[in-house]
């Protein structure tokens, strides 16, 4: 009995996750899970690697509310200090930012590394030098979900899934065999519809936290150019302000995007599990995130 892609996403996914769908490029694949299907499908190690690393350059937006409001909790202190010394009151050299990274941002982070490490040990599967890897990977990832699972209360929920991932990795690392690289995805498939879904309740809270650090950021910025106005080098430090400023409208639109990214990664990996089972049509869906990204990043940015 061939079963359709809705058929088994009822089986697998908790109820909570149902509120993802399927992109139109997923809808319009023929939808199969055999894995005599997915067997009987070639692939070279060049479309391989090709797979994983856009994997990875989808992924990389699931940490950067975190990482860019680290950077901004460090840069506001010191910007702050520096126009208190410019104005002629008190500052402190060295200061520590009263505000610290939340233990959510840091998990997210670790999500996005190791989400990274998974990408990568999908590219080098077939690769000896770097199949070794595939271990590494699935512990970080076990590791930086159970983490994540525990700040939005849902440790317990997500301790099978993560099971399920590791041992996944591993027998790929074991195999080493396309065949058995798509059918480890499949058992996969249920966690990232998991990880979606913490990321989907969170994504609000991280991003007020990275608008935070934006807001501060502006506040310490327009002081120091307020207090140097008369100054030499007033208009470039306003121009490098300006681009600065440019920079974070385009970061904070890329890490809106986070369960976008998952929606992608989940797609490519439906494409595989239930469609052709041919990578290229998974790496089309995630080559059409990567491409909206980066017209993001080419975008002439200005406040809205």
């Amino acid at each position: 009995m061939i079963e359709t892609h809705r058929t088994i996403q009822t089986h697998w996914v908790p109820r909570m996750t149902q509120n993802w769908r399927p992109s139109p490029l997923i809808k319009a694949l023929p939808l199969t899970a055999t894995l005599a299907v997915l067997s009987a499908c070639q692939i070279s190690d060049g479309e391989l690697k090709s797979f994983g690393q856009t994997a990875g350059e989808t992924v990389e937006v699931v940490g950067l509310a975190s990482s860019v409001t680290g950077d901004l909790i460090a840069q506001n202190v010191v910007t702050q200090n520096a126009c208190r010394y410019i104005k002629g009151v008190s500052y402190t050299l060295a200061a520590t930012p009263d505000t610290q990274l939340s233990p959510l941002l840091i998990d997210q982070q670790n999500i996005a590394i190791a989400l990274d490490a998974y990408a990568k040990a999908i590219a080098g599967a077939l690769d000896p030098e770097t199949q070794g890897n595939i271990d590494t990977a699935s512990e970080d990832l076990a590791t930086s979900i159970g983490a994540f699972g525990e700040q939005v209360g849902a440790g317990a929920q997500v301790a099978p899934t993560v099971a399920l991932l590791f041992n996944a990795i591993a027998r790929i690392e074991e195999t080493r065999r396309v065949s058995a690289v798509k059918a480890e995805m499949e058992k996969v498939f249920p966690f990232l519809l998991r990880l979606r879904e913490l990321l989907a309740a969170d994504q609000a809270r991280a991003l007020a936290e990275m608008d935070e650090q934006i807001a501060a950021w502006d506040r310490h910025t327009r002081c120091v150019l307020t207090a140097t106005r008369q100054r030499a080098n007033a208009e470039a430090a306003f121009r490098d302000a300006d681009q600065a400023r440019r920079d974070l409208i385009s970061k904070r639109k890329q890490a809106a995007r986070a369960v976008l990214a998952l929606d992608a990664l989940i797609d490519a990996h439906a494409a595989i599990v239930f469609g052709d089972g041919e990578f290229e049509d998974g790496l089309k869906i995630l080559d059409a995130f990567v491409e909206d990204l980066q017209a993001i990043k080419d975008a002439k940015q200005g406040d809205e």
